[in-house]
């Protein structure tokens, strides 16, 4: 069976042209001597590697793999950037993938044998830097064998094998616990904190990635309520919103936060799903009052007495009013699910086209992302078609990502679409809408028809965090952490830049039974800090240390520092766009997004 992966390239010919080749044959290559891939079976990254060639027909690599036996089991993980890749196993075609498809890993155990066994791969460049890295594990009567993408690959007659450096060890996930759910993951773990069950008699049930440590501060008292989101204040004090009403505030003394009882800042505000510090002011998004706040401390006394409405969402409060964030532009960025209203026309500017069936007809219901200026007199829609989006942040670039829910009534559909790791770009529309409107993935403008996204399966998304305030090494700071409480796993996401979007790959960091977590964010002293809470469960607040941090980067292999190079002219295009700036310039060879959010600025201004 043939798995063809990828986001339409440049170009759809590109593909097409490979997938003729796999037919048709190309030029034959030189003979090599078979690798005995015994001599080293310890779980490595591959190299990245791209075969320099005048005849594009001609950019093949092959490498022999043998095994004593047929194998009990053999997987193949490949990823090819700005380039499309098809993979041979003994001249039949297994796989193919595109410039802009997520790492594809499939079981190849059916297509090796005993013996020798070639593996080809076949390239078509497209624009940027192109690599490939490719790593084939199997299973023989002798043990684990594996063969990595290096230098060592064959290659035709006038062509080169260039060497790019190893993959960075995150992105291919060598020493990660698997994302993918087991049997014996529970969906309903979280009911384990109801009633009388309390995480303190739970601590043995959480397990963390091998380097870090996980301590329960404090679990809520009786009085506190079930929690649903926090953060810190300007003198690093931890607030806390209660699930019903209120909000509470935490001091850090000597051992950490104050086991002591909390103070009690406000009992008027419903469900704030969102809390951000910012501007001398804590916001809050309210889902049950539907509205951000802005509360201020006017005469330093310590008290928020100045409480301010600065905009209103009707709506439903099910898929509500999510998370807040400050973003690089120095306003409040909200998100909001699919039971929330759209802002109302002439009440904020809609930067998404005005072609959208949202926006012509009937007002269909999609998650939103909007951001408000400060004092909440400016407006805008940035992103849509999202369906329950709980978290949203920036990663250092001044990117921003979000945490999208499945519909778990889909599951078994062809329609069905998995919680999924999302690229927020202004003027995007995701493609969710209710009751079983979304957008089929073969719609040419759908926005993931244009990024590489991570697919994490079932879950329940809630708060999302980049580290790039913690006191990790360096690998983990440019991680995004994502909340998943249904199962009670924080998921760390790896991320690389390649063009205007990202390559990711994700782990599971932390897990626990219960661990219904809700809200992450950095505190004061560089630790991770975690809730847990939500439909009236116990709530408990956990830190996370890493307990050696190397604060050295590792130096980035040569293809790494040509994507960040590549990526930072591709950004400052799409940034341009989404400003609505024109260039005098075509955009005829940029990348997909970039010819996505074009598009959206003809529609929106047809001169």
């Amino acid at each position: 069976m043939l798995t063809i992966a990828h986001h339409c390239p440049p170009g759809l010919t590109s593909l097409l042209t490979l997938l003729l080749a796999l037919t048709t044959g190309t030029a034959p290559l030189a003979a090599q001597p078979a690798t005995d891939s015994a001599a080293n079976t310890a779980v490595q990254s591959p190299t990245w590697v791209w075969v320099e060639s005048e005849n594009a027909v001609a950019r093949q690599m092959q490498q022999d793999m043998l095994l004593a036996s047929a194998p009990a089991s053999a997987r193949l993980k490949i990823a090819a950037d700005f380039c499309t890749a098809a993979v041979l196993i003994n001249d039949r075609p297994v796989c193919v993938v595109g410039p802009y498809a997520a790492t594809v890993s499939l079981d190849v155990t059916q297509s090796l044998g005993s013996g020798r066994n070639q593996i080809a791969v076949r390239l078509l460049k497209s624009a940027g830097p192109s690599a490939v890295a490719l790593s084939l594990t199997a299973a023989d009567v002798n043990g684990p064998q594996q063969l990595l993408s290096s230098s060592n690959w064959t290659v035709p007659a006038g062509s080169v094998l260039e060497d790019y450096g190893t993959v960075r060890a995150g992105l291919w996930g060598i020493g990660a616990a698997s994302l993918e759910l087991s049997g014996a993951d529970n969906y309903e773990q979280w009911r384990l904190a109801t009633g009388d069950a309390r995480p303190a008699s739970l601590d043995a049930k959480l397990r963390i990635r091998p380097g870090f440590r996980v301590t329960r501060i404090r679990d809520a008292r009786p009085d506190e309520g079930s929690w649903v989101s926090m953060t810190f204040d300007a003198d690093g004090r931890l607030i806390i919103a209660r699930e019903d009403k209120g909000l509470l505030r935490f001091g850090m003394g000597e051992r950490g936060f104050a086991a002591g009882s909390a103070e009690v800042i406000n009992q008027e505000l419903l469900e704030c799903r969102g809390l951000l510090f910012a501007h001398g002011a804590l916001y809050a998004n309210a889902n049950n009052s539907k509205a951000i706040y802005r509360l201020q401390d006017l005469d330093a006394d310590g008290s928020l007495e100045r409480v301010e409405k600065l905009r209103e969402y009707s709506g439903g409060v099910g898929h509500g009013r999510n998370d807040l964030v400050l973003g690089p532009d120095g306003w409040i960025w909200a998100i909001h699910g699919d039971s929330v209203d759209a802002p109302a026309a002439g009440t904020s500017r809609d930067i998404t086209s005005p072609l959208r069936d949202s926006r012509r007809g009937p007002v269909r219901q999609e998650g939103y992302v909007v951001r408000i200026s400060p004092d909440g007199s400016q407006s805008e829609v940035v992103c849509t078609g999202l369906r329950n989006p709980f978290g949203i942040d920036f990663n250092a670039a001044g990117d921003a990502f979000t945490y999208d829910a499945d519909n778990e009534f889909d599951m078994g559909t062809p329609w069905y679409r998995p919680t999924r790791i999302w690229q927020l770009s202004a003027g995007l529309d995701f493609g969710w809408r209710v009751a079983q409107g979304q957008w089929p993935p073969y719609f040419p403008d759908r926005a993931d028809n244009s990024v590489w996204q991570l697919d994490t399966g079932k879950g329940s998304p809630t708060s999302v965090m980049f580290g790039s305030k913690l006191n990790f090494a360096p690998a983990w700071r440019d991680c995004l952490y994502v909340l998943d409480w249904a199962y009670g796993r924080v998921l760390a996401v790896h991320t690389a830049p390649r063009g205007s979007v990202y390559r990711m790959a994700g782990e599971l960091f932390l897990q626990g039974v219960p661990l219904n977590v809700t809200d992450i964010a950095a505190g004061p002293d560089g630790a991770m800090y975690l809730i847990t809470g939500g439909r009236k469960t116990q709530s408990a607040l956990y830190r996370v240390t890493m307990e050696q941090p190397d604060v050295t980067p590792a130096r980035d292999s040569l293809h790494e520092q040509q994507c960040t190079q590549y990526a930072l002219r591709q950004q400052e295009q799409r940034r341009a766009a989404e400003q609505w700036l024109r260039s005098e310039s075509s955009v005829q060879d940029a990348e997909e997004r970039l010819r996505w959010i074009e598009r959206t600025l003809a529609e929106s201004d047809p001169q």
